[in-house]
């Protein structure tokens, strides 16, 4: 159902911009990102990583100079995470006390998304705009968590995979260096706290995603 909808608006952006305007100007790019996910956790540390360096690649069509849209496929790099946290109640079964827990996880985030673009020229002689879009993600959030309790050689390896579709916000500037090519930087916002509880061990260990912030640049081709 989720994938339907995202392909109908995707279908329906794309309409939107033909039907608007023949003289269309299409483009491609890929921004370099540096994504901050916080993670609520009933544990007193943090056993995902929060930070994840993270590629964009887009195709848009502009047009005109106050509109576009955008399609794109995000994903950041698998990341690992090695802590110490504190688990209670019955995590490893007959111990029911609390304890200290060694945990490595691998955490990615993933998914396509549209946006609406909004452009502002603020001089054309520089070819210089203000930014910004509203659009939707279709984000998967996959990890892998291994546990174990130092005395004992008994370890908790579990897997986790969910999708949602989420709200995302950008803002930013772009310049044209010349016809074809551009170079933009964008501040992104992706409501990932939509999650809710990815993770739920044993009704002791229960962990929901924040929202998620981006910081970024980016290239940009316009065909002529």
């Amino acid at each position: 159902m989720n994938r339907g909808l995202l392909s109908t608006l995707l279908a329906l952006g794309v309409s939107t911009v033909v039907i608007a305007e023949e003289n269309i100007t299409p483009y491609l790019g890929v921004d370099a990102k540096w994504n901050r996910m916080g993670v609520n956790s009933t544990t007193n540390g943090n056993v995902v990583q929060k930070n994840y360096p993270q590629g964009n690649f887009f195709g848009g069509f502009q047009f005109n100079e106050w509109s576009a849209v955008e399609l794109g496929y995000e994903t950041t790099t698998n990341r690992s995470r090695s802590a110490t946290t504190i688990v209670g109640g019955n995590f490893f079964g007959d111990i029911n006390e609390i304890l200290p827990v060694q945990s490595n996880t691998k955490t990615r985030i993933s998914g396509f998304h549209v946006d609406l673009v909004g452009l502002y020229p603020v001089s054309q002689e520089q070819c210089f705009n203000l930014i910004g879009s509203i659009g939707i993600a279709q984000l998967q959030i996959k990890s892998s968590l291994n546990f174990s309790y130092p005395p004992s050689t008994q370890v908790i390896s579990l897997q986790f995979s969910k999708r949602k579709i989420v709200p995302r916000v950008t803002l930013g500037i772009q310049k044209l260096l010349n016809e074809t090519f551009g170079v933009r930087a964008m501040l992104g916002w992706e409501g990932t706290a939509g999650f809710r509880n990815i993770y739920a061990v044993n009704s002791t260990l229960f962990m929901k995603p924040k929202d998620s912030f981006s910081i970024g640049v980016g290239f940009l081709y316009k065909f002529k």
